[in-house]
C-alpha cells in the first residue's frame, strides 16, 4: 500500500490508496461520495468580546480635555455598557461646571455608536450597573494604543481579577463588519486597576462613590 497526503478544505488528511486492479476504479470509488471542500475560515487577528468600544474621534475629544479618561461600568436599561469622561489632575470630571460624558450605544455601519450625555444621564446609567466600578487611563496610555498600526479604536473588555473584583482591560482594535478585531501584540493591551479597590482621588469626584 502507498500513503498519499492531500488537503481537504483547510485540514490536511492522509488517504491510503490500495494499488490493486485498475487504479482509476480504486480512485473513483474513494472519491465518489466525497463532499465538496469546506471554505477556509477567514484569517486575521482574533475577535474581541467587548462590552463597549470607542473610536479615535471620541477618545481624542476626551483626551483633549484632560490628562486622563475615566471609564465606568454602566447599564443603558437593557444591557451593560460603558460611560467615559475626561478627568483632571485632581481626578474631577471635565469641563468644570459643564461635565461631558460619552456612552457606548452599540455598533452601526461598522463603527461604534457613541452618544454625548450630561452628568445626570451618565450617573443614571452608572447607578443601574451591578456591580459598579471605574478604571482610569492616562492620555499617554490611550494614545499609545491608538498609535498601534491598523488601530481604529479601543475595545473595553470586562474581566474578573484573581480576587473576584471586576475591572476593564483596554484592547486596540480595528472594526470588522460590526465586530472588533484585535490589532498589535499582547503588550499593547492595558490591564485596568478598578475603583473602588484602587481609588486615588476624593470620593466626590467619582460618579459611583458618595
Amino acid at each position: 500500500m502507498s500513503e498519499k497526503s492531500f488537503t481537504y478544505g483547510c485540514l490536511p488528511k492522509v488517504a491510503l490508496l490500495a494499488v490493486a486492479g485498475t487504479v482509476g476504479v480504486a480512485v473513483g470509488y474513494l472519491l465518489k461520495d466525497t463532499p465538496p471542500p469546506e471554505p477556509c475560515p477567514p484569517e486575521g487577528p482574533p475577535l474581541v468580546e467587548a462590552v463597549a468600544a470607542f473610536d479615535k474621534g471620541s477618545l481624542n475629544k476626551m483626551t483633549g480635555l484632560g490628562p486622563s479618561v475615566r471609564f465606568y461600568q454602566a447599564n443603558d436599561g437593557t444591557q451593560n455598557t460603558t460611560v467615559a469622561g475626561a478627568i483632571g489632575e485632581d481626578g474631577a470630571h471635565l469641563p468644570t461646571g459643564a461635565t461631558e460624558f460619552h456612552r457606548y450605544d452599540g455598533n452601526f455601519s461598522n463603527a461604534p455608536v457613541i452618544t454625548a450625555i450630561d452628568e445626570s444621564a451618565a450617573k443614571e446609567a452608572i447607578e443601574r450597573a451591578e456591580p459598579m466600578w471605574s478604571v482610569d487611563y492616562s492620555k499617554a496610555a490611550l494614545q499609545a494604543m491608538l498609535n498601534v498600526p491598523g488601530c481604529q479604536g479601543i475595545a473595553v473588555v470586562e474581566r474578573v481579577t484573581s480576587d473576584g473584583k471586576r475591572t476593564y482591560d483596554m484592547v486596540p482594535v480595528r472594526f470588522d463588519g460590526g465586530k472588533y478585531r484585535q490589532v498589535g501584540a499582547t503588550r499593547n493591551t492595558i490591564v485596568g486597576m478598578p475603583c473602588p479597590t484602587f481609588c486615588g482621588f476624593d470620593a466626590s469626584y467619582y460618579l459611583h462613590r458618595w
